[in-house]
């Protein structure tokens, strides 16, 4: 099954100078398209029987013309000329007509298409020269003290005169109003000039059918049922237009309206210019309702804000004064100088805010903030926000293939802070491989620092002799959280205390407690004395020799265990614990109470 999707159609009148009005011939030139159901498809290059048809009615009726063509189809596209191949066209063309079009044994299509004015060149057969006045002698003049009594003078064709100064041209047929000078230039079909009881200069119809310029310095240049009906309005042409504002425009297309002063409509289809100076490319239904507010095509698009702008698209709104929406579906900038720059279903309501991508919605609160990727929506004021709801999203800085969340090829330079998740890992500088990674975990009360080796707790500082070499130097562990402290002691009378720093006894536990002595030049035995059977008390720990007059000197440490923080379990089961913190500087943390002592 075929559809007829397109139609373009334009009746001439074709005829030579010198030709007698019989030879005259009565030819309809029609240009059209054929595709499939689908309304995309061509059909296949073929020859289709097309029976055109002419009514004088829209619908039902009986036909007053209509003969079957063998019309050749390539590419979908035909052209026709109707009234030719001795099926002629015996119209008066005096009023108006409806062409039927029905393809093969489909049914006729609807709706019928109205023939549009130009068809009516017929009727200049009814004039005995085709260059004479004699087709005005007969134009009707206006309302009561307004008429024009139309002459010709001094042989100059079309030129209407009347009174002392009045002066126009008119068609028979057409309205003129006004009695000053220089009124009206009038050349449709059932067109009006002027407004009755108004003495309005410089009112001009082009041509066309039932078109009405009545305002000051107004023109239609053509078309059909187009009106230019305030001071320097103009209707270039198309069907059914409007310029009713100050110095309004519109280009041409159908049902357009230009109604406040200085608008634009280009073309289209019902589209709507309503305050000053907006304007309307083309498209259909786009309404630029706001001060200087432009939309350059479109569907359904709306500019309400002043200066606001929507570039096409389908169904945007751009509400905000200076708003704009560059084009997409269902987009909307409602903050003031807001910016959506396209895809679907966006909103940037944050004053100089701007969102792209799918369903991204910026609240109003979200002033001066960028936000970019998957259905989500952001409050937050003076921010760049990458985000995608359901596929984390990779910037990548000078890669084209980042490979993580940001993901830089270069030096980073940050002047402030690098945040973490309190008890996370925090953040991770360097590669995740574990060579020399750096990273810094802030649990919430303490600042935590990593470094990543192969599992190895190290320093490293410039060797002290060999500058060409670095001093690396590992960490002594054990099975216990433990502190110590040394120092150099000598005996007097053989003995002698020594003071521990004054938070020794708040900072560790009593049990585990350990002392070591070591002789520095000489051999006398050395002991630590118990005081209240505890070797170290209050801080403090005394040595003593077996002989009473010693004087030895030796090295002392003391090791002890941290009671601010729980035991080690040493070798705890898997399932119990959940180890946080990153290479070598890693701690468990009990599943049960994450890590509560």
């Amino acid at each position: 099954m075929t559809r007829f999707i397109f139609v373009f159609s334009l009746i001439t009148l074709v005829y030579l100078a010198g030709l007698s009005l019989a030879a005259i011939p009565k030819m309809i030139n029609y240009q059209g398209m054929l595709t499939q159901s689908d309304g995309k498809t061509p059909v296949t290059n073929a020859n289709y029987p097309i029976l055109f048809s002419i009514y004088n009615i829209s619908s039902g009726g009986s036909s007053l013309w209509s003969h079957t063509y063998n019309v050749s189809v390539t590419n979908g596209l035909f052209n026709i000329i109707l009234g030719d191949s001795g099926a002629t066209i015996n119209l008066a063309f005096d009023t108006t007509y409806w062409l039927g079009i029905k393809v093969g044994t489909d049914p006729e299509l609807s709706p019928r298409i109205r023939l549009t004015s130009v068809g009516y060149a017929y009727r200049a057969q009814k004039t005995q020269r085709a260059d004479t006045a004699d087709i005005a002698l007969s134009a009707p003049g206006g309302s009561s003290g307004n008429t024009w009594n139309f002459r010709v003078t001094d042989t100059a064709d079309t030129t209407l005169i009347t009174g002392s100064s009045r002066w126009g041209i008119a068609r028979y047929g057409n309205t003129l109003y006004g009695n000053a000078d220089s009124t009206h230039v009038n050349l449709g079909v059932t067109c009006t000039t002027g407004t009755s009881g108004q003495n309005l200069k410089y009112c001009t119809v082009g041509g066309g059918r039932d078109n009405t310029a009545s305002g000051y310095l107004a023109t239609v240049g053509g078309g059909y049922d187009n009106t230019a009906s305030v001071y320097s309005a103009t209707v270039g042409g198309g069907e059914d237009n409007t310029a009713s504002g100050f110095s309004a425009t519109v280009g041409g297309g159908s049902r357009n309206n230009s109604r406040s002063s200085f608008a634009t409509v280009g073309g289209g289809y019902k589209n709507s210019a309503n305050d000053d100076y907006s304007t309307v490319g083309g498209g259909g239904y786009n309404d630029a309702s706001g001060l200087i507010a432009t939309i350059g095509g479109g569907y359904g698009d709306t500019a309400s804000g002043d200066s606001a702008t929507v570039g096409g698209g389908v169904q945007n709104t751009a509400s905000g004064n200076v708003a704009t929406v560059g084009g997409g579906k269902q987009n909307t900038a409602s903050g003031n100088y807001a910016t959506v720059g396209g895809g679907y279903a966006d909103t940037a309501s944050g004053d100089y805010s701007f969102a792209a991508g799918n369903q991204v919605r910026i609240a109003s609160a979200g002033d001066y903030t960028f936000a970019f990727g998957n259905n989500f929506t952001t409050s937050a004021s003076h921010a760049v926000v990458f985000h995608d709801a359901s596929t984390p999203i990779k910037v990548g800085i000078g890669t084209t293939s980042p490979a993580y969340t940001l993901d830089v090829n270069g030096d980073a330079y940050i002047s402030g802070l690098v945040r973490g998740t309190a008890g996370g890992n925090g953040a991770l500088l360097g590669t995740r491989s574990g060579g020399n990674s750096f990273s810094v975990d802030w649990t919430g009360s303490q600042l935590k620092f990593y470094i990543e080796d192969s599992h190895v707790k190290t320093f490293v500082i410039d060797h002290p002799l060999d500058e060409s070499k670095y001093l690396v130097h590992g960490t002594l562990e054990g099975a216990e959280a433990a502190v110590y402290y040394r120092g150099t002691a000598q005996l007097t009378n053989g003995i002698t205390e020594i003071t521990l720093p004054s938070y020794f006894e708040t900072l560790v536990r009593k049990e585990g407690r350990t002392i070591l002595l070591t002789n520095i030049d000489g051999f006398d035995r050395l002991a630590v004395k118990k005081v209240d059977g505890e070797k170290i008390r209050d801080g403090r720990f005394v040595v003593v020799s077996d002989n009473p007059t010693s004087s030895q000197e030796f090295d002392w440490e003391v090791k002890a265990i941290r009671q601010d923080v729980p035991l080690l379990v040493v070798e705890p089961d898997k399932k119990d614990i959940e180890v946080r913190g990153v290479g070598p500087y890693t701690y468990p943390v009990s599943r049960s109470d994450h890590g509560s002592k």
